[in-house]
């Protein structure tokens, strides 16, 4: 693993990932600050080469709505442990998923 890899965890995923969450179940938090465990549900290619997803909150199936194109939650919305939702680690960083691989590899 590069030092520049080792930074990038750092930065944006700081915190280990929540093992009680299901396979695709991630924290999300709403622009009231809340935070909820939701799964996504469906997939939409958003006009920016990005992804986008369609996600449901676990505790009742409610799709979320999220502001934005086709009001779809990109990676950088979900986080895989509650304190980094919280402090928004990665909100400007789609690609976390990746930087997580790299770590559990090492």
């Amino acid at each position: 693993m590069t030092d520049r890899i080792k930074q990038m965890i750092e930065w944006y995923i700081p915190n280990p990932r929540d093992e009680s969450l299901d396979v695709g179940e991630y924290y999300y938090k709403r622009e009231d600050g809340k935070i909820f465990k939701v799964y996504i549900s469906d997939i939409n290619p958003l006009s920016n080469d990005r992804t986008g997803y369609g996600c449901r909150y676990s505790h009742n199936g409610q799709r979320v709505h999220a502001f934005g194109e086709y009001e779809s939650i990109t990676m950088n919305n979900l986080y895989d442990n509650k304190q980094d939702c919280k402090d928004e680690s990665h909100l400007m960083y789609d690609n976390w998923e990746a930087l997580r691989e790299e770590q559990t590899n090492e």
